[in-house]
């Protein structure tokens, strides 16, 4: 994918006096040109080396660690149902932001919320057609935002936790950057607090400073006190 930016001019939208200017990152896949606002678009880096993600959609390349960040990859060429093309030195990966506008808009099918029972559903959810909306009593306590696992001083700004959740993350951390990111994740819990990972990722190895505790339908790790000597 070569990226470049230019100017485009959308139909219907007028301000400054005649029409307003939305600048895009536009790239072609096969013989058709898209672009993205750029605004959306965070960075522009060369292709890297991409872990595959077992039983994902053929679209999915694959994740890479961006300085703590794990992205996942979609080729273009692939959703649009066209062969894969050789890779070269121009070919680019664009890091673009829809995370957290899918999680601000707080939107879920039945699948994600399958383990919710009737009780949470009616307090905290509000049905928009056939999927389930996060209700106002508890976007109200929500509040979303990035932050990097590897960036020690922004982390440090999290404490007093009750519990993290962090599924399916540090599977594509090698060893010290796991390391790092749980002591850190120690450092942000209460006493007793609990961290959950997804079902492929341990801690086995990583630390001790956590002690396995099985749930009826889940594991997880609690902060584990020091022990005093005798």
């Amino acid at each position: 994918m070569e990226a470049t930016t230019e100017l485009k001019t959308p139909q219907g939208r007028a301000t400054r006096g005649t029409q307003d200017l939305l600048q895009l990152v536009t790239f072609r896949v096969g013989s058709e040109e898209f672009g993205l606002d750029i605004l959306r678009v965070q960075e522009i880096i060369r292709l890297q080396e991409l872990t595959r993600v077992p039983n994902s959609s053929d679209f999915m390349a694959g994740v890479a660690n961006l300085r703590g960040r794990v992205i996942p990859v979609v080729s273009l060429r692939k959703c649009f149902g066209l062969e894969d093309s050789r890779h070269d030195k121009q070919t680019r990966i664009v890091v673009a932001e829809h995370s957290l506008a899918h999680a601000h808009a707080g939107v879920y099918g039945d699948y994600s919320v399958r383990n919710v029972n009737t009780h949470y559903r009616q307090r905290y959810f509000v049905p928009v057609e056939n999927q389930l909306r996060i209700g106002p009593e508890a976007r109200k306590t929500i509040t979303f935002s990035r932050l990097n696992l590897l960036d020690a001083p922004h982390m440090a700004l999290m404490r007093n936790m009750d519990v993290i959740f962090c599924a399916n993350v540090l599977i594509y951390f090698d060893l010290q950057s796991k390391r790092s990111a749980i002591e850190q994740f120690h450092s942000s819990l209460q006493p007793h607090g609990y961290l959950f990972l997804g079902h492929s990722e341990s801690l086995y190895g990583v630390t001790d400073k956590f002690k396995l505790v099985h749930f009826p339908s889940a594991t997880g790790y609690a902060k584990a006190l020091p022990t005093t000597g005798s």
